[in-house]
């Protein structure tokens, strides 16, 4: 199956944003264990680079810490990673939880459940993007997940490691002519910029996915533009939808 294939899929399919974000707290080994009984095809989430430049799992840029000050993660070692409890930034449902690193998040039995890795960007974005392509090798092979990212030098230092599927993340800022060079198996837009117009503008035309569904009234509009990968906050009542008569059967 060549990686278009694999990212266009047989059907819309719903992805866990963050592990499903509004199910448990987000990029968490617990959202992520939840999401793997769920057995959702596939679960995103985020890698930042520590102080170290090894790669963790991470949403924002910076973390609130006890002393109140907002602290960039780049800026952090693997001690305060480790010790860092999440409620103070989740809330109470992430108590005792920590950001995991990619490997431990790696080492999860994942079964048949495939990664899409977003990679921020960092001080060193071709670094980042290679050194998080090779950890995912030493897990599993290039159709077991996708990186993806904003940064075009992400997916560069990606594609420098091994021919793996790449997806460039498109928001009202960054267009597709940022990509350009990169041999990409996707595109990633914000679902506000799905339509007639910005579809004419896509250069090549590869499997979409888009971000980030949190109500299932954003579904049918994105359905309706052929969007496959609807990556969602709430990845169990979108399957629900995609399954229904009413849902996906009705549109085509």
């Amino acid at each position: 199956m060549s990686f278009r294939a694999l990212l266009r899929g047989a059907r819309p399919f719903a992805v866990a944003h963050r592990g499903g974000a509004a199910e448990a707290p987000e990029n968490t080994l617990a959202a992520f264990r939840a999401a793997i009984a769920a057995g959702y095809p596939w679960v995103e989430f985020d890698v930042r680079a520590a102080a170290d430049g090894t790669p963790w799992v991470v949403h924002d840029e910076a973390l609130p810490w006890p002393d109140g000050v907002e602290r960039p993660v780049a800026s952090l070692g693997v001690a305060d990673l480790t010790r860092f409890d999440l409620a103070a930034h989740l809330g109470p449902a992430a108590a005792g939880e920590s950001p995991p690193s990619l490997d431990a998040a790696l080492a999860l039995p994942w079964g048949a459940v495939r990664w899409m890795v977003e990679v921020k960007p960092t001080a060193d974005d071709r670094g980042l993007g290679a050194e998080t392509v090779r950890r995912c090798l030493r897990v599993r092979p290039p159709d077991g997940f996708v990186v993806a990212s904003f940064s075009p030098d992400v997916l560069a230092g990606a594609a420098g490691v091994a021919n793996v599927p790449l997806m460039a993340l498109l928001d009202g800022d960054l267009m597709p002519q940022a990509f350009r060079g990169l041999s990409l198996a996707a595109w990633g837009p914000d679902r506000r910029l799905v339509g007639p117009d910005f579809l004419r503008s896509l250069p090549d035309d590869l499997p979409l996915w888009s971000w980030t569904v949190k109500d299932l009234a954003e579904a049918p509009p994105l359905l309706k533009a052929g969007v496959r990968g609807l990556i969602s906050d709430v990845p169990g009542r979108l399957r629900a939808f995609l399954d229904a008569t009413e849902g996906v059967k009705r549109l085509f």
